[in-house]
Parts: structure tokens; C-alpha cells; sequence
């Protein structure tokens, strides 16, 4: 199965309706992906919420996401505003 790695805003200015909004819209390409049988990974899901939750370093996740680019991604979806994110690519 090919994977998809969904690459797109996530943290912004840190405000957690704005991390709430990023989360959902990535959400929304998880399920036109799975519905079209395309197998897909978003850092968006995997880490939901835990900058509140785990005492890691921002650059631990970016690393964890560049981690799984490398090892399991065919290709990269990128959705709106990533090119104004520092943690989308």
C-alpha cells in the first residue's frame, strides 16, 4: 500500500482553537483519502494535542515527523497555508 503523509499548519500562534481548526481540516483529507482506499499517515492525528501533554521539545516532533517521511511516505499531501508553517516541511 502506498502512504500519503499529510503535511500541513498544525500548532500556529499556539491558540487551541486554531490547533482545534488546523486538526479538523487535516481530518477532512484522512477521510477523502481513506474513502478513496489510499493509505495515509498525519502527524496532525498521531500527536493530537500532545504539546500539552508531553513535556517533548517541538524539534522532537518535527524530527518524529521527518522520521516517518523518510521510512513509510510515497508522497506528500500538502494543504493549505503549509508553505507559511515551519513544522509542514
Amino acid at each position: 500500500m502506498k502512504i500519503i503523509y499529510i503535511a500541513g499548519p498544525y500548532i500556529g500562534n499556539r491558540d487551541k482553537e486554531v490547533i482545534e481548526k488546523n486538526i479538523r481540516e487535516a481530518e477532512k483529507y484522512q477521510i477523502a483519502l481513506a474513502n478513496a482506499g489510499i493509505g495515509f499517515f498525519c502527524p496532525h492525528n498521531h500527536s493530537e494535542h500532545f504539546q500539552e501533554k508531553a513535556k517533548a521539545s517541538e524539534s522532537f516532533y518535527l524530527e518524529l515527523d521527518l522520521e516517518f517521511l523518510r521510512r513509510s511516505a510515497d508522497a506528500v499531501l500538502a494543504m493549505p497555508g503549509w508553505e507559511r508553517s515551519s513544522g509542514a516541511m
